[in-house]
């Protein structure tokens, strides 16, 4: 990785030089791709709103509710992808560990995982790549 920069996935959060990691991804560095740094800043607004959503005053103003329940859905798209992209990585993480073991069945097993989860991962990054791009404010607006 350029830079040094540390590749390991973290068990929780932690700050490695300086770079605050979201719990159990691949460490990356923001210079490499900055695209988890915006994700870390969307979980955070999905916890947020999940705690909004979850407050019963906000249930007496409809259009604050309704915003609300509009954001929350756009970032829960992005939060899932994220967690369908982690899981593909730690597949991927653990099955190179298999490889390196020594053992030939699980080695099998590992090449079989690498070249099973690698493509899916791909398709899952550029899906969550598409996500983070900004939207057009007149995408919620009525056409006529």
């Amino acid at each position: 990785m350029p830079g040094g920069c540390p590749r390991a996935v973290v068990p929780r959060q932690t700050r490695i030089r300086g770079l605050r990691t979201i719990p159990g991804h691949p460490v990356r560095c923001p210079s490499v791709d900055p695209m988890f740094e915006k994700i870390e800043q969307i979980i955070e607004k999905h916890r947020t709103l999940e705690m909004r959503l979850s407050d019963p005053s906000l249930l007496k103003d409809r259009k604050k509710f309704e915003q609300t329940a509009r954001e929350h859905k756009e970032v829960t798209q992005v939060v899932q992808a994220y967690e369908e992209w982690r899981g593909y990585a730690n597949a991927i993480e653990e099955a190179k560990a298999l490889l390196e073991d020594g053992d030939p069945e699980m080695s099998e097993l590992a090449q079989a995982e690498l070249e099973d989860a690698g493509p899916k991962r791909e398709e899952v990054e550029e899906r969550l790549r598409r996500l983070l791009l900004p939207r057009d404010p007149n995408d919620e607006k009525n056409v006529i």
